[in-house]
């Protein structure tokens, strides 16, 4: 019955049903007064936690409840998904006011400061040039987003 449990990447190498069972289980544990410290290179495994520290090349970047990370996220975020995906990725790349972009699965998020005025220049310039887009929205950060905006940023100092 311990007062703290450390572990060091317990579900790397895990198949997904053993890994949502392993996190039920430290759920119960903690119910009962554990604190368990988790290091986890899965972001979606970091949302569950009560308080998160993004470390990177031995640096803590940031810390703070999921909720608090993303809350201090300096962008908005917009997703989309497109046909003619290499299109879609040079006219984002000609719009000045999208900051930065990555895929995740069959879709890219955007990091910009006024969605409203990207998602109308995306939009019109993806109908000229024959990009069919079907998902064109706001979507909320996740813990994801943070830490590769993080990442980025350390990049990015001289």
């Amino acid at each position: 019955e311990p007062k703290v449990m450390l572990l060091d990447e317990p579900t790397t190498g895990v198949d997904p049903v053993s890994r949502r069972e392993l996190w039920r289980i430290l759920a119960d544990i903690i119910q009962e007064g554990v604190t368990i410290l988790v290091s986890t290179p899965y972001m979606d495994e970091a949302e569950r936690c009560n308080t998160v520290g993004i470390l990177h090349e031995g640096r803590m970047l940031a810390n703070g409840s999921p909720k608090e990370l993303e809350a201090d996220f300096p962008f908005n975020i917009l997703e989309v998904k497109a046909r003619r995906r290499r299109t879609i990725r040079q006219i984002i790349n000609s719009i000045d006011d999208i900051h930065r972009w990555r895929p995740v699965g069959d879709r890219l998020r955007l990091c910009v400061d006024n969605p409203e005025t990207v998602m109308n220049e995306l939009a019109s310039k993806s109908e000229s040039a024959g990009a069919e887009v079907s998902i064109l929205r706001e979507s909320k950060p996740t813990i994801d987003d943070v830490f590769m905006q993080l990442i980025e940023a350390m990049r990015d100092e001289p």
